[in-house]
């Protein structure tokens, strides 16, 4: 069914938490894999508390970005739902995996992108946002990894690569929210990140972002490759629609506006 691919650096005792939250809520064993950097201080750490444990496995290779990570555990991938988590995020949802395939092996051509809900589903609709429209943890078949010959875009650093994969599937109509199943993100609910690991985030965003406006046409272009591998096509136009429409989203204006690059100027 599933597998679950996992970067961490420098937090072991969350990493623990992340995979301990996958086996006690699996229904099916799926396949876990982390992605250790050699040069992390906590790499011992790690490798003593994954003793402990079994049914996973874990890769030790160099420093990388984590867009760059999480390609390299798909290529080490072998089950057909590739899925994109990191060590902040808790499955609470037992049977998750079972429920999740009940409806993504009903798609025959497998090309879609498929996510969880990020906040409880009481938070999401006090929000006003009971159905998203994106997924920070996308879970991606593997054809769509063959076809596009990537996991997630490699031109970015940390952040995007939720919007590139979950607007490409929007537009197509293939974007399926699993808004029941609920895939705790630690950074939304908690708030756990200090200043300084916030300061990275928001100054590698601002590039992300400054790229990401200078790939849309590669975006587009991978957007019809899949739409000519799907079963039933959509026309153009509706396609057309929709990237118009996307600049209008109030969660993208908002990202534009934060991570502008005059923004990335002043406080980087």
């Amino acid at each position: 069914m599933f597998s679950l691919l996992i970067p961490t650096r420098g937090r072991p005792d969350m990493a623990e938490n992340t995979l301990l939250s996958i086996l006690n809520t699996q229904s099916t064993k799926n396949e876990i894999l982390f992605y250790l950097q050699e040069d992390d201080t906590s790499l011992n750490a790690y490798v003593s508390m994954f003793e402990s444990h079994n049914h996973f496995d874990f890769y030790i290779g160099p420093k990388l970005s984590t867009p760059i990570m999480w390609n390299i555990l798909a290529e080490k991938a072998s089950n057909d739902y590739l899925t994109l988590l990191a060590d902040d995020v808790i499955i609470h949802t037992k049977g998750w995996d079972v429920r999740m395939d009940k409806k993504l092996s009903t798609i025959t051509d497998n090309i879609f992108v498929a996510g969880a809900s990020e906040l409880d589903p009481i938070t999401a609709i006090n929000n006003d946002n009971p159905h998203w429209s994106i997924t920070c943890h996308p879970i991606i078949p593997r054809r769509v990894f063959e076809l596009l010959g990537y996991f997630i875009p490699l031109a970015f650093q940390h952040s995007i690569v939720d919007v590139w994969t979950s607007y490409m599937a929007t537009c197509l109509g293939r974007f399926i929210m699993f808004n029941t199943i609920y895939f705790e993100h630690l950074m939304k609910t908690k708030g756990y990140r200090q200043d300084s690991t916030r300061v990275i985030v928001e100054a590698a965003g601002s590039r992300d972002f400054y790229t990401w406006n200078r790939t849309k046409r590669w975006w587009r272009a991978d957007v019809d490759l899949l739409n000519r591998s799907m079963d039933a096509p959509i026309a153009d136009e509706r396609i057309d629609e929709y990237v118009q429409n996307m600049v209008g989203h109030k969660w993208w204006d908002q990202k534009r506006e934060n991570w502008s690059v005059k923004k990335y100027n002043e406080k980087f």
